[in-house]
């Protein structure tokens, strides 16, 4: 990552931003309470219409172990991964209580490095995706996840959509500017529309908490990021279309505020 004082310094700042937001006592508390709650019904249509049985599962953010909890006790080989050491220490905890067999490493994905053919499928823990700064790096990090997969694996992630969710004033004022910026310096590395910070990450957040960086993307723009990382958009869905069996228009789709996408390699 770059230094402080780099054009790309604030990259460093947001993704410290994201580490130091998940290591409050707060929010690891939080995350412990949610491994009993399992899959969601959103993320349990996925995993069962698009993941093998008894196949290789990469977590992504796992935090306390929800989803990789879940994903082993239905037979799947998991490796999960998270930045906060303390999640990875309550997700081994989690683990052994719940008496399946996971493999927690303390790590993030913008610095994954694994040899091709490690997993067959790869998991993005509930809108991790929408941490991840600058369309360089996202793009990267789906390059690496790829690049771990067999032929034919898939990477099912979550992200906002930017406009199903309504900006403020100064953020619409300031994601002008920065189009502007980036149309006259498309390679400098400055926040982009849609970069928030936040300070609500969980039901836990504290009002006095630290802000952490998080990304409200546009469909267009997670559709380009797949492409440019060597992926084919498999679906873009919702949680109505998943569990209720919706039939959405794309237009319908366009006004949902977080969307869920399968890529295949």
């Amino acid at each position: 990552m770059s230094g402080g004082t780099s054009p790309n310094g604030w990259v460093s700042h947001a993704v410290a931003s994201v580490t130091t937001k998940y290591a409050q006592p707060e929010e690891l508390e939080y995350s412990r309470g949610s491994v009993s709650q399992g899959l969601g019904p959103d993320e349990a249509a996925l995993v069962g219409r698009f993941f093998d049985p008894a196949s290789r599962v990469l977590d992504v953010g796992c935090g306390a172990g929800r989803e990789a909890i879940a994903l082993a006790h239905r037979g799947l080989r998991v490796t999960a991964i998270d930045v906060v050491a303390a999640m990875i220490e309550q997700a081994r905890r989690e683990a052994a209580h719940a008496g399946v067999t996971v493999t927690f490493e303390v790590k993030s994905v913008t610095a994954f490095d694994a040899p091709p053919n490690s997993f067959d499928h790869v998991l993005f823990s509930l809108l991790v995706y929408a941490y991840i700064p600058s369309p360089g790096r996202r793009i990267d990090t789906l390059k690496r996840v790829r690049g771990a997969l067999r032929k034919g694996g898939t990477v099912v992630f979550s992200a906002y959509n930017r406009k199903a969710i309504p900006a403020s004033p100064k953020d619409s004022l300031r994601d002008g500017a920065r189009r502007l910026m980036r149309w006259l310096a498309p390679n400098g590395g400055a926040p982009e529309p849609g970069d928030r910070w936040v300070r609500g990450v969980s039901e836990a957040s504290r009002a006095d908490s630290p802000l952490c960086f998080c990304h409200f993307a546009t469909v267009e723009e997670v559709e380009d990021e797949i492409r440019q990382a060597g992926l084919s958009l498999e679906q873009v869905t919702t949680f109505e279309e998943l569990v209720q069996g919706a039939r959405l228009s794309p237009k319908a789709r366009a006004r949902v505020p977080t969307l869920f996408y399968v890529a295949r390699w």
